[in-house]
């Protein structure tokens, strides 16, 4: 007998599950008030917890498929989400999708890379309210074609790992830097001394804008260091620090502007 044979017999002889789980009022209910992150995990549980339960009927070698169905699912449902979110976003131009197709049909390296770059990680992402601040990055990068490469690529790594709380944190500190005009911002978290939680010019120490404290500002700052959208402070006897965080002008706007858009929305 076969794994996928197995399993169906499985489910055969449950037919109280099989219908419970099919019962329309009850798949009803359940989507009005369940999150879109509780389906996500409940979905790889319920295909996982199936094949434990019925261990003695269904072989080993069935489970990874089982969860393997599962993880395409969630990523199927993440990635579609993320591409309605790319091309049907209020003012975006009708014809972006067929422009994007064309692209992928032209074996067009810039649009492959958006595409793929966009999918993985909006796939992947630990906080799903990313994933519009991911398609607000892609739609950009397709439609005005100002985010170079590299900017995009780091964008997306740095969205990937945050938390919900860590996102939230990186939105806040972006808005608060905004007025700081300058070609370089050099930031300082939890140092010590009296200089913690401000941003200012690279060049100048003052004056200086005073920033809302965030936990473990190392850990997000050095996201950004990895995903080269950040440097480590090249002065004031700080040069190095976890907890120090230099970032150009141009980036930051860009990050900045699809956070908002992204989290608005």
């Amino acid at each position: 007998m076969t794994a996928h044979q197995a399993l169906i017999r499985q489910r055969e002889a449950a037919p109280a599950l099989t219908s419970s789980r099919r019962a329309p009022t009850r798949r009803h209910a359940t989507k009005d008030v369940m999150s879109e992150k509780s389906k996500d995990a409940l979905e790889t549980a319920a295909a996982t917890g199936l094949a434990l339960a019925g261990a003695a009927a269904v072989p080993a070698a069935a489970v990874p498929g089982l969860v393997g169905d599962a993880w395409r699912r969630l990523q199927e449902r993440r990635v579609q989400k993320w591409w309605k979110l790319v091309v049907e976003r209020p003012g975006t131009p009708a014809d972006l999708s067929a422009r994007i197709a064309a692209g992928l049909a032209e074996d067009d390296e810039n649009v492959i890379a958006g595409v793929v770059g966009g999918a993985r990680a909006a796939s992947s992402v630990i906080e799903l309210s990313a994933v519009p601040v991911i398609a607000e990055l892609s739609r950009r990068y397709f439609q005005e074609r100002d985010l170079p490469r590299w900017f995009y690529g780091g964008a997306l790594e740095v969205l990937e790992r945050v938390d919900a709380p860590e996102l939230g944190a990186l939105r806040q500190l972006f808005v608060e830097i905004k007025d700081i005009r300058s070609d370089s911002i050099t930031i300082l978290g939890d140092t010590e001394g009296d200089r913690s939680w401000r941003a200012f010019q690279t060049s100048v120490t003052d004056p200086w804008q005073q920033l809302t404290p965030f936990p473990k500002p190392a850990r997000l700052f050095g996201y950004i260091k990895r995903a080269g959208l950040g440097f480590d402070s090249g002065g004031f006897g700080i040069s190095g620090s976890p907890k120090v965080l230099v970032v150009d002008r141009e980036p930051a706007d860009w990050l900045r502007e699809a956070l908002l858009s992204g989290l608005a929305s």
